[in-house]
């Protein structure tokens, strides 16, 4: 997980950017690290004002996305931009 709410602006609406893009949620174990972000998400105080960013490719991400807007986060899936070959 990465933290990247560090700009000043985002501090003034006091906001945290959850972002679990690079988190391999394909792997048969995956349902561990889907619990741990449940988990993270569950001790921080405003789940509202939290925006959690996963990968769309993982189709086992559909579970974590829905379990994390019921709990009042805000959810957006991010295609990864692989890159071009030359």
């Amino acid at each position: 997980m990465t933290m990247t709410s560090r700009i000043p602006q985002a501090l003034d609406r006091k906001k945290m950017i959850l972002d679990c893009r690079d988190m391999n949620f394909d792997i048969p174990s995956s349902e561990g690290i889907a619990d741990s972000v449940i988990a993270w998400v569950m001790s921080f105080p405003q789940r509202n004002a939290m925006h959690v960013y996963l990968p769309s490719s993982a189709p086992s991400v559909r579970r974590l996305q829905c379990t994390l807007q019921g709990l009042g986060c805000a959810v957006s899936r991010v295609t990864k931009c692989l890159p071009s070959r030359l």
